[in-house]
């Protein structure tokens, strides 16, 4: 009787004889600011930022409360980016990443466009999708004043496949993908942050002590 009455209703809605009855279904859209991240998340002893896609998504939707206080200084504005499936080593990705730590965006857009790698230009992609984030998802004032505080690029999954050659042999052939995570601060990074290169002068100064410490083991 039941899958009798369940047929004869199915033929019905079809034919348009009954007229189903909807749920009302309100959507309440979440905004970012409404998250705030409970106080265990705020000490910085325990918690380090790492090159995690939940983490990253974590981070992003946390709202620090006025006032809040990182590495000594007033917590700045924080962009947090993540692009999945980057058909790319990770390990080539890395050069990428450690041009562009600590640089301007826009200075780090423009120098990427004459770094001949293939990295070069799916960073500056992601450089620019992040800085477009930043305008319209969090309403950054000024675009150009961010820096990439931190760049990761880590191994997501790899495929193998295989490459046919002559005389009905084949290879191995992997086709590797990576995960790519941005952070833009606001302002100028700190002095005391950033690793800059040491000069010319300093790098021979270096050298010369280096080959002065020089010892001969078990010498006289």
């Amino acid at each position: 009787m039941t899958s009798f009455i369940a047929k004869s209703l199915g033929t019905r809605l079809l034919t348009g004889q009954v007229r189903p009855v909807l749920p009302t279904v309100t959507v309440l859209y979440r905004l970012k600011h409404d998250f705030i991240a409970p106080d265990t998340e705020w000490d910085f002893s325990k918690k380090k930022y790492r090159p995690d896609r939940d983490r990253w998504e974590y981070y992003d939707k946390v709202v620090w409360p006025p006032h809040s206080q990182a590495h000594g200084e007033p917590k700045r504005g924080e962009i947090f980016y993540l692009r999945e499936n980057v058909k790319h080593s990770h390990m080539k990705l890395w050069y990428a990443c450690q041009f562009v730590r600590g640089k301007n965006v826009d200075e780090a857009i423009t120098q990427l466009q004459y770094f001949a790698r293939k990295a070069a230009v799916i960073m500056r992609e992601c450089l620019l999708d992040a800085q477009h984030k930043a305008v319209e998802e969090q309403k950054v004032e000024y675009a150009g004043n961010m820096y990439v505080a931190e760049a990761f690029a880590y191994m997501n999954m790899n495929i193998k496949g295989v490459r046919r050659h002559g005389g009905g042999k084949y290879g191995k052939v992997m086709y590797r993908y990576s995960n790519i995570l941005l952070r833009l601060e606001e302002g100028r990074p700190s002095a005391d942050r950033m690793r800059h290169m040491a000069s010319d002068d300093d790098q021979v100064r270096d050298y010369i002590q280096r080959l002065r410490d020089r010892r001969i083991e078990f010498g006289l």
